[in-house]
């Protein structure tokens, strides 16, 4: 099943915590939330907008 992420919520330099909602992946028209499963500050993001994502697929990068 193909999977694209929607644009990103969050910018590179954002505080995130644990649980917040980060962006969406679209999969059979169903918009699907992806959330943090961690703490920090945003410091890249590795996947953009209308890209085709793998489940359990890093897409961004927090220190």
């Amino acid at each position: 099943m193909k999977r694209r992420l929607t644009n990103p919520l969050v910018n590179v330099g954002d505080k995130i915590k644990k649980g917040d909602t980060i962006g969406y992946i679209e999969a059979m028209k169903v918009l699907n939330e992806v959330t943090s499963d961690v703490e920090g500050v945003v410091d890249e993001i590795l996947v953009s907008h209308g890209t085709n994502v793998e489940y359990d697929q890093a897409i961004i990068k927090v220190k």
